[in-house]
């Protein structure tokens, strides 16, 4: 059998493609987990067309919805393009047997993403991209990365994606 074929935020793999033209290079990801999976890598925010550098975005509550909007420019919305660039992605997505998420991404976050409400911090929630792969595929292993940096939970991870692919195989 071969190795499960694991999606990844892009920026987790060394790819400068943050919004501020940096990236968040995970050592453990790029070392123990390499040899583990094969990583498919995706960044919902530049598959968009946003540009690297670009406007940084995040979460607001607007009238009972969550968007995802510019930071300094409120008529940047690009809450409908991440939830349909998840839609355009669905041949891929259907192949993968599980995805690590760059965490409190306002697009790629599964969790713990501030959520702002009439410019203060309200409470937390997901990242536009992450909540539509979790609805549209709720069985499919995910985690963010800060999450592998625990021995037991990322055994745990490596687990759910073995026992995913094996069902899909069946």
């Amino acid at each position: 059998m071969h190795k499960p074929r694991v999606g990844i935020s892009s920026c987790l793999l060394g790819e400068k493609v943050r919004y501020d033209g940096g990236h968040q290079f995970n050592r453990q990801i790029n070392t123990y987990l390499l040899s583990v999976f094969d990583f498919i890598s995706l960044c919902p925010e530049v598959g968009i067309g946003m540009s690297i550098p670009r406007p940084p975005i995040q979460l607001e509550q607007l009238g009972g919805e969550i968007h995802a909007r510019g930071v300094n420019n409120k008529k940047l919305d690009v809450t409908a393009k991440l939830t349909a660039f998840s839609l355009q992605q669905s041949t891929l997505l259907q192949s993968l047997d599980g995805f690590i998420f760059k965490s409190r991404s306002p697009s790629c976050g599964t969790r713990e993403v501030k959520l702002y409400s009439d410019g203060k911090i309200s409470t937390t929630g997901t990242g536009i991209f992450a909540r539509a792969i979790m609805q549209q595929y709720p069985d499919l292993p995910i985690v963010n990365e800060d999450d592998l940096t625990d021995a037991h939970a990322c055994n745990t991870f490596i687990q759910r994606v073995a026992t995913f692919q094996q069902a899909r195989v069946v």
